[in-house]
C-alpha cells in the first residue's frame, strides 16, 4: 500500500481497531517491494483466518500489478508474480476450508478481482481498452457451497453490493 496512508478503499477506524472490531495491516509494498508484502500478508490472512475470521476481510496482493506496469502483462516477470500469488491465494483458500471443516455451519464467499488489465509492454494509464478490462471470481465455501451463484456480466460498481448480500450477519 503507499507509505503515505491506505488511501480511500481502506481506511483506518480506530474506535473498532480499539474495540477489536477492525484490523488494519498494512505493509509497505511501494518501497519494500510487494514480493515480500505479499508473503507477509497471505502469512498474517492464514493466520487471521485459523484463529479469529472477521465477517468481512480484503486482503490486497500487488505483486502481479507491480509487474504487470514495469514489464508488461506478457512478461516472464510477470508470469512468475502470477505463479507466486497463485500460491498465496492457494494458502489462503487452504485456511478457509480447514476452518470450514472444523466450523461446518459457517458460509464462505471468496472473491478475486483486479483492478485494471496491463498492456502487453508494460506501464500505466491511457484509454486503451485492455486497461479497463479485468475478471471477477467468486468461490463459495463451507456451509451452503453447494448454492452456486450464476451471472454473465457485472459491471464493477456492482461488484461490492454483490458481495455484500452474501452475508448473514452485519459486518463488524
Amino acid at each position: 500500500m503507499d507509505p503515505a496512508g491506505p488511501g480511500p478503499v481502506i481506511a483506518t477506524r480506530n474506535d473498532q481497531i480499539i474495540s477489536c472490531h477492525h484490523r488494519l495491516v498494512v505493509r509497505d509494498g511501494e518501497t519494500y517491494g510487494y514480493r515480500l508484502a505479499d508473503s507477509e500478508i497471505a502469512r498474517f490472512a492464514v493466520i487471521s483466518i485459523c484463529n479469529d475470521p472477521a465477517d468481512v476481510s480484503f486482503i490486497y496482493l500487488g505483486e502481479v500489478d507491480e509487474a504487470g506496469h514495469l514489464y508488461g502483462g506478457i512478461s516472464e516477470e510477470y508470469e512468475s508474480a502470477l505463479s507466486r500469488v497463485d500460491e498465496h491465494v492457494g494458502e489462503i483458500l487452504d485456511a478457509v476450508e480447514r476452518r470450514s471443516s472444523n466450523y461446518p455451519d459457517e458460509d464462505w464467499l471468496v472473491c478475486i478481482t483486479t483492478d485494471h488489465g496491463h498492456l502487453d509492454e508494460g506501464g500505466h494509464g491511457g484509454a486503451d481498452p485492455v486497461l479497463r478490462r479485468s475478471f471477477f471470481g467468486a468461490l463459495r465455501l463451507g456451509a451452503r457451497s453447494s448454492d452456486q451463484y450464476s451471472f454473465e456480466s457485472m459491471r464493477p460498481e456492482q461488484i461490492a453490493g454483490w458481495m455484500l448480500r452474501h452475508l448473514d450477519t452485519p459486518i463488524r
